[in-house]
């Protein structure tokens, strides 16, 4: 007996519904996770006093609302593509590492198409070097600062040596909400992006209001890789 597909995770699914009733179905899901992603920053806001766990609500916040960029640029892509595009899309949906990276896109002021990728390839690099002559290897990469803010956790680094990571203790990241009372980037677009009626089913029917046009943003062809090596020759 084949099994039933029942419980969450099955965004998959929305490639095989008509193309209007995909529309209709994300434009509604696109109001709920924008209400979603407002509700981590107003709780985040909140716990201005607790700052690990105010900068883990704001985490939250900024992946719920890449997930409505992820779904945007389905729409984005030129119709003959739009079948790869939302099978790709529908993955990354799902991806800590993809989310996490087009909010930091999002922050970005690259001048050409070019730099974007350099950007991308930086993000993507599991370890990078540190110290005045790059002596040091550390962990790199938004999941790493993610799983270190949530997480107590054994850690090591390149001299072998294990530790404990202590997302509370002396050393933990420091958020900055104690100083600066405004949303990330990520969330302070899709605010906009409400505004002016984009994360409706009318606004999804206007591909050219999304920047259509030649379609090389983030996360086309390879950009949401799995992080890479570094090179430490």
């Amino acid at each position: 007996m084949k099994s039933l597909r029942i419980g969450l995770k099955q965004a998959d699914r929305l490639a095989s519904m008509p193309t209007d009733d995909r529309r209709a179905f994300i434009s509604e899901g696109l109001t709920i996770i924008y209400t979603s992603a407002i509700s981590f920053w107003e709780g985040a806001r909140l716990l201005s006093s607790r700052t690990r766990e105010a900068d883990v609500l704001e985490e939250y916040a900024t992946e719920e609302a890449a997930k409505i960029l992820i779904l945007l640029d389905v729409f984005r892509a030129p119709p003959a593509r739009h079948g790869d595009v939302l099978r790709q899309q529908l993955k990354r949906f799902y991806s800590h590492h993809d989310r996490l990276i087009y909010a930091e896109a999002v922050k970005w002021k690259p001048m050409h198409r070019a730099q974007l990728q350099e950007y991308l390839d930086h993000t993507r690099r599991s370890h990078t070097l540190d110290g005045p002559a790059g002596e040091f290897i550390l962990p790199n990469g938004p999941v790493f600062e993610r799983e270190r803010k949530l997480y107590a956790d054994v850690i090591a680094y390149e001299d072998k040596a294990i530790h404990w990571n202590d997302p509370v203790g002396p050393g933990a990241a420091m958020g900055t909400l104690p100083f600066f009372d405004h949303p990330p980037a990520i969330v302070s677009l899709i605010i906009s992006m409400s505004r002016i009626g984009l994360l409706t089913v009318e606004g999804l029917g206007h591909r050219g209001n999304m920047g259509q046009g030649r379609f090389h943003g983030y996360g086309w062809r390879g950009a949401c890789a799995r992080p890479q090596p570094p090179n430490v020759d």
